[in-house]
């Protein structure tokens, strides 16, 4: 087999187009960066790509790595860019190639700022007072439990409760009967249905033991 070193066009030619190295050691293949790649390319060039730590071929479209793809990473594919990736980024395509981005979907790495404001509008101090500003009563919905205030309620209220809905009054105890006052009873500190003693004439004697009488309806 002959050998023909073309030192002008960079070419090693041989009788039969193949080449044995018959040899025990290796074969140093060129070795640079990413940005070193060879610029005009027109595919079966080798190399050993020393920014991804792989050999690669290209194949006429891209560089491939060598490798089976058990042995490589992520960023070690064509058409994926990990540099400058930080923790939390992932990978979104440019349109050339997949390369680090947030992720808009976690709502972690966004505030209210990058939302775009639709229909439902962001909250502001501002358009709060504007808004309760001009609410009244009418434009709440009455519930079951807390309702409006009218005096029709408070007259129906008040004309259904009696006497013995006050605190220091009991009438439940002992019901009064007809002609009975209230008369206080220090020791419940109540007033309590009581007949009241009196003499001449049915004026109150003085020393009684009565407080106050209550004449209802008067």
């Amino acid at each position: 087999m002959a050998i023909n070193l073309d030192h002008q066009l960079n070419k090693i030619n041989t009788s039969t187009s193949d080449i044995n190295f018959d040899i025990t050691g290796s074969l140093k293949l060129p070795v640079g960066s990413t940005a070193q790649r060879t610029g005009s390319l027109a595919g079966g060039e080798l190399r050993f790509n020393s920014s991804l730590s792989i050999f690669e071929g290209y194949n006429g479209a891209d560089w491939l790595s060598l490798g089976a793809l058990e042995d490589n990473t992520i960023g070690t594919l064509s058409d994926v860019d990990v540099s400058g990736i930080t923790t939390g980024q992932v990978l979104k395509w440019d349109g050339t190639a997949f390369i680090p981005g947030d992720d808009e979907e976690d709502l972690s790495n966004n505030t209210t700022s990058d939302l775009t404001e639709g229909t439902n509008l962001y909250y502001t101090q501002g358009r709060f007072d504007t808004a309760f500003t001009a609410k009244d009563t009418d434009g709440l919905s009455e519930g079951s439990t807390n309702l409006y205030y009218t005096d029709g309620r408070v007259d129906t209220r008040i004309g259904a409760t009696s006497v013995d809905a006050l605190s220091d009054v009991d009438t439940t105890a002992v019901a009064p009967t007809n002609g009975q006052t209230l008369v206080w009873n220090a020791a419940q500190s109540k007033w309590l249905p009581g007949t009241i003693s009196g003499g001449g004439g049915g004026g109150i004697e003085e020393g009684d033991a009565i407080a106050f009488a209550i004449a209802l309806g008067s």
